[in-house]
């Protein structure tokens, strides 16, 4: 799973996905890649009980991609963010909540700041939509009349709403339009989290609650953080950062709220599979079947599936061992159709 971290210049984007790469990541022209492992409190949980010999979390991956620019070509700057975002499953939004004046001179206003990143991301949009529609209409006028014209209705009404500059993706499809638009990559078709970044003197976000308030105004899940102190943090050892975190009065870093509610909004889910071998967490689309989720372990485990013995985590946990819960009847044999919840331990029977 991939999170383009988008912004405005200064809007401090680069810090934070720094803190977020915690030193690891690559850099490659307009773009840096940092692959991160997503905090999970369970997978230690399971592996000091099972005596794993190792971890192996999910990963999630992060692209910061260069700031958008006010009053850039729309032409260009489609051909570029596609070209960095297309492979992206969802956005991050930094917007500048510190210091006194905005990259244009302006005093720094957070709400106008998502304000204009969110018009810059539609106007983006509308670029690709209207280049489609100038290469349909000729298509659409040759129409007889009363001959539907799904796309060219669809991408109109589409038109229409990033014209209101709504997020596409706040708009209802049936399953044809959705493959139609998935062709495109519009960059408001996917989900986003906004994430303002706060001054050092204001880490508790005490001025937040109308800036989160305009992000949800659009409909759109926001955090605070503030990049500068969480990129200390995340060179810092266990014991140096409860030290740190004291210092600031917080109980805890942004950096793994952060991952947490990136991975969130991909509405997916986790499933395990622990041995003595390792303990390990899988990602899987949510309403994904038993059959297809053994397919996340390898292709073969799917192509052979037989049978998936499953147990949820709280049962797991709520046991002296897995053995104990298995002869209380917690693991149940479930067939191909099963739908993976939250939290399941599975392991699945397959052909070879």
């Amino acid at each position: 799973m991939k999170i383009a971290i988008l912004g405005l210049p200064l809007s401090g984007k680069t810090t934070l996905f720094r803190a977020l790469a915690a030193g690891h990541f690559s850099e490659s022209g307009d773009a840096h890649l940092a692959v991160v492992p997503v905090p999970d409190p369970r997978l230690k949980i399971m592996s000091d009980r099972e005596r794993s010999k190792k971890i192996v979390p999910s990963p999630v991956a992060f692209v910061d991609v260069a700031a958008m620019k006010t009053g850039e070509d729309a032409g260009a700057r489609v051909d570029k963010l596609h070209a960095l975002v297309t492979d992206a499953d969802a956005l991050m939004l930094v917007v500048q909540a510190f210091g006194d004046m905005d990259y244009d001179g302006n005093a720094v206003e957070p709400a106008r700041a998502l304000g204009t990143l969110v018009q810059e991301l539609v106007l983006t949009d509308l670029a690709i939509v209207e280049n489609r529609l100038a290469r349909l209409e000729r298509e659409h006028k040759a129409k007889k009349k009363g001959e539907t014209d799904s796309e060219w209705d669809m991408l109109q009404r589409v038109h229409a709403h990033l014209e209101q500059s709504g997020w596409a993706r706040m708009l209802e499809y049936n399953d044809e339009d959705t493959r139609t638009l998935r062709g495109f990559g519009l960059l408001t078709m996917r989900p986003a989290l906004v994430v303002f970044n706060l001054a050092e003197e204001d880490v508790a976000g005490e001025k937040a609650t109308p800036w989160l308030a305009a992000a949800a105004d659009i409909g759109l899940p926001a955090e605070t953080a503030c990049a500068t102190l969480e990129l200390e943090m995340a060179q810092l050892d266990d014991e140096e950062r409860t030290v740190f975190l004291g210092e600031y009065g917080l109980e805890n870093a942004a950096r793994e709220r952060l991952i947490r509610a990136a991975y969130k909004l991909l509405d997916i889910v986790t499933f395990f599979t622990i041995s003595e071998i390792d303990t390990h967490a899988w990602t899987i689309a949510r309403g994904t079947k038993a059959k297809q989720a053994a397919g996340a372990i390898h292709s073969d485990i799917e192509k052979g599936f037989v049978r998936a013995e499953v147990m949820a985590y709280a049962d797991y946990i709520a046991a002296e061992s897995r053995e104990a819960a298995t002869r209380a009847g917690k693991q149940r044999l479930e067939g191909a159709d099963y739908v993976i919840q939250e939290g399941d331990i599975i392991n699945v029977r397959f052909t070879r």
